[in-house]
Formats: C-alpha cells, sequence, structure tokens
C-alpha cells in the first residue's frame, strides 16, 4: 500500500489524529478528524505553510482541496494524486488534505 492509499484508507478517529498531531501539529494530539474547531488549527497551520485550502461543503459533495504556488505556477494535490478529494466530513478532508500536503513537500513542492 503506497502512503496515498494509507491516508484515503484510514478511518476518523485516534489513529488519523495521531498521524495528523505527530507529523503536523508538533505533537499536540486534538479530536482533529472529527471536531470541526480542532480541523481549522490545521488549516491555520497549513496556511503558515504557503497552503491554500479550499472547502465545499453541501449536501451532495464535502471536498477539501489544497494548492501551492511552486515556481510561480500553482500546484493542487487532486492533481498530483490523480483523486478527487471529497470526503465523508470536512474535519475528516482537512486532515487527509494535510498529509497529503506533508507528501507533496516530500516530492519538492
Amino acid at each position: 500500500m503506497n502512503e496515498e492509499e494509507k491516508i484515503l484508507s484510514m478511518c476518523p478517529g485516534s489513529d488519523l489524529d495521531r498521524e495528523v498531531a505527530g507529523r503536523l501539529m508538533d505533537g499536540t494530539l486534538k479530536n482533529y478528524s472529527t471536531d470541526m474547531g480542532d480541523a481549522w488549527k490545521i488549516v491555520e497551520k497549513l496556511e503558515e505553510l504557503n497552503w491554500r485550502i479550499d472547502i465545499i461543503n453541501s449536501r451532495k459533495k464535502k471536498a477539501v482541496l489544497g494548492m501551492k504556488m511552486v515556481d510561480g505556477a500553482p500546484h493542487t494535490l487532486n492533481v498530483l494524486f490523480d483523486c478527487p478529494l471529497e470526503f465523508e466530513t470536512i474535519p475528516e478532508g482537512i486532515c487527509k488534505v494535510a498529509l497529503f500536503s506533508l507528501v507533496a513537500e516530500k516530492a519538492g513542492w
């Protein structure tokens, strides 16, 4: 299982929260994947890292999109990972997009 599949297969809850806390939020464990207030702290952290986060929340679609300018050009996570970044809930989506952003950073973004 590659890293993309691992991220997508994670369910909201303690495992996803621990992964985000350890890799992005300096070990501070909160209910990131189930609580919108906690998840918003991730959005703020990603903004500090120059990521733009777009959230689509409607009855038919819940999506979180990440974009970063690289060498003057916009790069989006859904293009990098060739998948729509739609989720059951917005907090889950924020957590998974955050983990995808770390994969992109590791790849040179």
